[in-house]
């Protein structure tokens, strides 16, 4: 298929969402109508066949056919059984052909009454679809067959459009009373619900593919999609409704043809102008819209070249001509020269060095094959020592990116780590962790004294095989056979078997949980390496799980391996601003956004693999989003949960928003603390046992104008630098005492400065001990405090500031929410229930029905004499008869049933508690409320068991169908017939 640039904007989630619902109940409505009208021919029941009186029958083939189309698509649409949903559309194609077949060649194939037999006496071919219905299916064949081809034509595309004009032309007809559109041979006796069926089901074969040409361009987020999904109903529906008012005005002799024909043009013109000027004042502010978020981009942009300015990592580019085009701060930083020696020049006059190193050749070849790079590289600085970088090199259209990484320190860690490792590999025997070598036969050739705790065996019962006498089951409380055991897994699958747990029940009774891991080894005399951790403990905490969650301080959240919410606790609720209700199920991506995550939630397939516990840092400014949109920061814990259902990550989210503003707050504080501090005061010194300064550093005497040869071998406690209050003196003398009895002591004294002022200094009283652990010193620190402690009192304020405006929020959201409800479920002109609210509240109870065993009857109700109201007294009388509907049922009925007005004159009320012996009595109390205003309704009643498996749709269509026998009754009865 040839695709234009805007089919290459991705579709939303929502728009595709839509459209797999709308095929999906496209295909079982059509489904539904083909099992009705079947079993109509079945039953012989006339009304089932043509669904609306004296109109013409759907065949029985018709009515296979629609079934057949409906099961083939909903397999496509669920994406299970393609080849079975493609056989199924070669039927539908073959059945299509031999009925035009017989149209052709006219002869009869003995396929119209294979399994329904037609009884019609005045039918030509009985049985027998038409010929427009036969060449519909072949088109609806032909294009449920090529659903699931990758290349697909135009044409197949076009298929349901095909189908589409075919139906919609004969459904025209029936609308217009012109017979020919749908009696003619192409579409002779083509019934006008098969038209129906037959547009439903082109449509949802057309949004099944949402991603192909032309459903992107009807889905699409874009002014063009916009226009599409706006303009295609009203071009099609709003000139055949028109067309239609005009023709029954004509019909009625409200006036002539050459009149109804000038009416109908203006209502065209003025409703079309009318609805393209909306669209167009529409347009018109989305184009705003994006103007504004081009210049936040912008904006944006700039923000995000003063990150890279401020970056930890060097960046350098460099152009095709290896000349600097630019180098960040942290980049100069590594390279030890400055941007003038950088910028404009090559790297080969800057580092002449490096035509002979590794780095210049990864440059160079990136440079040619366009593909990133990475290496460590190790340069030693003349003056400097030797440092290791991580180097990432990448191409782009300007030229290289250089991202250099300071790792020496890193590198030096690595090192040490190894060494370490060799160390630890000496001390197996002392692990934590059961440790068993089998040879080929499976037998214990190694167990360290870890193993033999945890199952309470000797080495020589491990030899023997005593373990193989207790009894071994998996976390479903399934047996387990020898052959599943992890170590016989590991040999015959030849592969790691991690992380199985098994409950081992000994002899005696009692029971041990452990997680095993085998991992098969191809030494000559080991063949599997088994690593056994007792986690009873585990397992017994596990029951007091859901409490410490409840109870935790944080937010907790459990996610599945699809990244569903399945578990949270009540401060999540708090936090996020959801209930519990919304987010369970709710993908964990909503709360935290990988763009605003760096990607670390993705991580947590990682979690389902190799399952360990990580913690997300705070210094990688993780962020979360409110129910409102607001974003914050917050501080992750992730850790794998095992449970009988599987493996779960659980996550510890630490609301940080406060902290963040403290810690902003407080590091200005204290950067300034610590300019005081390295210019003014910052005192160390020791102190004897019996409280003498026997040594301090020169800061704080040379703040206050003292030398410490006037203050060393005298009393720490009356030096000139505190004041002389009494309490201060016996303040220090308690902490040094403290300290020389072992206790570390930390005390705020107060200081006297050159400038007059009195400065607040944190003072620690730490004792000081020999080799042999003998407290002979003690070591005396101070830091000026008295910034900090005015930091923090204007901290709490604002902490109290924004705790208000939090409620304030919160109220402001509750209020919000209650409006929406209104909106969404309220009909206006009458205050009761919308359709959306009674399919909403009727399934509330429906539940209680099935629960409580309640009696249900459903009032399907009609207002008689509406449309003669709103032609002879106007639509405004025509709402108050409406209103005045409205009022008679909420006074016949009572406040617990429910009551909704489903559009124009029909009304339905969901009665609880009430069975066929109350109808009658609700019936005539109904009737008596509406002659108090000159008013009746036509009402069906149908009673609802609780053992019923029929939807609401399907009730409400019953009820609809009672009503209807109603009307028709009170009809006769007015000799309106």
């Amino acid at each position: 298929m040839h695709q234009g640039n805007d089919l290459m904007i991705p579709l939303n989630r929502r728009s595709l969402d839509i459209a797999i619902s709308t095929s999906k109940t496209i295909s079982l409505l059509i489904i539904g109508m083909g099992c009705v009208v079947l079993a109509g021919w079945i039953l012989n029941i006339e009304l089932w066949k043509s669904i609306f009186p004296r109109m013409a029958t759907m065949k029985g083939n018709t009515a296979i056919l629609f079934i057949l189309s409906g099961v083939s698509l909903w397999l496509h649409i669920s994406n299970r059984n393609i080849k079975f949903a493609q056989y199924i559309a070669v039927v539908i194609i073959i059945i299509s052909v031999l009925t035009l077949g017989e149209y052709v060649l006219h002869v009869s194939l003995a396929v119209d009454q294979l399994i329904v037999t037609d009884t019609n006496p005045g039918s030509q071919y009985p049985g027998r679809p038409s010929s427009a219905t036969a060449l519909s299916f072949f088109l609806i064949g032909l294009a449920l067959l090529s659903l699931h081809h990758k290349d697909k034509s135009r044409l197949q595309e076009l298929l349901p459009v095909f189908v589409f004009l075919i139906a919609l032309l004969a459904f025209v007809g029936y609308i217009y009373g012109a017979s020919s559109l749908y009696r003619i041979s192409i579409y002779s006796s083509l019934a006008i619900h098969t038209s129906i069926g037959l547009i439903l089901l082109s449509l949802g074969i057309f949004f099944t593919n949402p991603e192909s040409e032309l459903a992107r361009f009807v889905l699409m987020d874009t002014p063009g999609g916009m226009i599409l999904r706006r303009f295609l109903p009203i071009s099609i529906l709003l000139p055949i409704l028109i067309g239609w008012i005009r023709l029954m005005g004509q019909y009625a002799g409200l006036y002539d043809t050459n009149f109804g024909l000038a009416i109908m043009v203006i209502s065209l013109l003025i409703s079309q102008t009318l609805f393209i000027w909306i669209n167009a004042a529409q347009l018109t502010k989305v184009d705003i819209e994006r103007q504004e978020i081009f210049q936040k981009l912008q904006k944006s942009e700039i923000r995000f070249r003063s990150i890279i300015d401020n970056m930890v990592e060097g960046l350098q580019l460099i152009d095709f001509d290896w000349r600097h085009i630019y180098i960040n701060d942290a980049a100069i930083k590594n390279t030890r020269l400055n941007r003038t020696e950088l910028v404009g020049r090559r790297m080969q006059e800057c580092f002449p060095w490096i035509e002979n190193s590794p780095l210049y050749v990864a440059i160079a070849s990136t440079m040619q094959d366009h593909q990133p790079r990475q290496l460590t590289f190790k340069y030693a600085f003349p003056d400097d020592g030797t440092y290791w970088f991580n180097i990432r090199i990448q191409y782009t259209e300007e030229g290289i990116f250089i991202l250099s990484e300071d790792i020496t320190e890193h590198h030096q860690a690595e090192q040490a780590l190894i060494e370490r490792e060799m160390k630890l590999a000496k001390i197996l025997d002392s692990l934590p962790v059961g440790l068993t070598i089998l040879d080929d036969k499976r037998n214990v050739i190694f167990s360290n004294p870890a193993m033999k705790k945890i199952l309470q065996m000797s080495d020589e019962e491990l030899s023997s095989g005593a373990y193989s006498r207790r009894t071994y089951h998996t976390v479903d409380d399934t047996l387990m056979s020898p052959d599943e055991f992890p170590s016989a897994r590991a040999v015959t699958e030849n592969r790691e078997i991690l992380d199985t747990e098994i409950r081992i029940t000994k002899e005696d009774g009692n029971i041990i949980w452990t997680n095993v891991s085998a991992v098969p080894v191809s030494f000559s005399d080991w063949k599997v390496l088994i690593l056994t951790s007792d986690i009873t403990p585990r397992k017994h905490a596990e029951e007091r799980f859901h409490l410490a969650v409840e109870s935790a301080h944080n937010a907790v959240i459990m996610v599945n391996r699809n990244r569903e919410i399945v578990l949270i606790n009540s401060q999540a609720e708090k936090i996020f601003g959801y209930t519990r209700k919304e987010m369970l199920g709710l993908s964990v991506d909503q709360l935290i956004p990988k763009q605003f995550s760096g990607g670390h939630v993705q991580r947590q397939a990682e979690f389902f693999e190799s399952p360990r516990r990580r913690t997300i840092p705070l210094g990688r400014d993780v962020n979360a989003v409110r129910k409102n949109g607001e974003e914050f920061p917050v501080e992750i814990g992730l850790e794998p949960i095992k449970t009988h259902e599987g493996l779960f990550v659980m996550a510890t989210i630490t609301d940080m928003t406060e902290q963040k503003e403290a810690e902003a707050k407080l590091q200005e504080t204290y950067k300034r603390q610590q300019n005081i501090l390295d210019s003014m005061f910052t005192f160390v010194g020791v102190v004897s046992l019996g409280g003498i300064l026997l040594t301090a550093n020169r800061a704080p005497f040379e703040a206050t104008g003292m030398h410490p040869d006037q203050v060393v071998g005298k009393p720490f406690a009356t030096l000139e630098l505190f004041s002389k209050s009494e309490t201060v003196v016996k303040l220090i003398n308690e902490s040094v005492q403290r300290a020389t009895l072992g206790e570390i002591s930390r005390v705020d004294l107060p200081v006297e400065l050159p400038n007059g002022q009195t400065a607040t200094i944190d003072t620690n009283f730490a004792p000081l001990r020999d080799a042999n652990g003998n407290i002979v010193e003690v070591i005396i620190s101070g830091v000026d405090i008295t910034d900090r402690k005015h930091a923090e009192e204007k901290l709490h304020e604002l902490n109290a500031e924004l705790e208000k405006k939090v409620r304030q929020r919160t109220a402001e959201l509750a209020q919000a929410n209650e409006q929406l409800k209104q909106l969404t479920f309220i009909d206006p002109l009458t205050s009761l229930y919308n359709r959306r609210g009674f399919l909403y509240f009727a399934e509330n109870y429906f539940l209680l029905m099935r629960r409580h065993q309640y009696k249900l009857l459903i009032f399907y109700a009609d207002l008689d004499g509406l449309k003669q109201i709103n032609d002879t007294l106007g639509h405004k009388a025509g709402d108050e008869a409406i209103i005045k509907a409205a009022e008679a049922l909420n006074k016949t009925f009572r406040a617990s049933d429910l009551k909704a007005r489903l559009g124009g004159d029909e009304f339905v009320i969901l009665a609880i508690e009430a069975d066929d012996n109350n109808a009658q009595t609700l019936r005539e109390r109904l009737s008596n409320n509406l002659k108090e205003n000159n008013l009746s309704m036509s009402v069906g009643v149908i009673h609802i068991k609780e053992e019923t498996d029929l939807t609401i749709d399907d009730l409400l269509s019953n009820a609809d169908e009672a009503m209807y026998v109603e009307k028709q009754k009170s009809r006769r009865a007015r000799n309106e017939w």
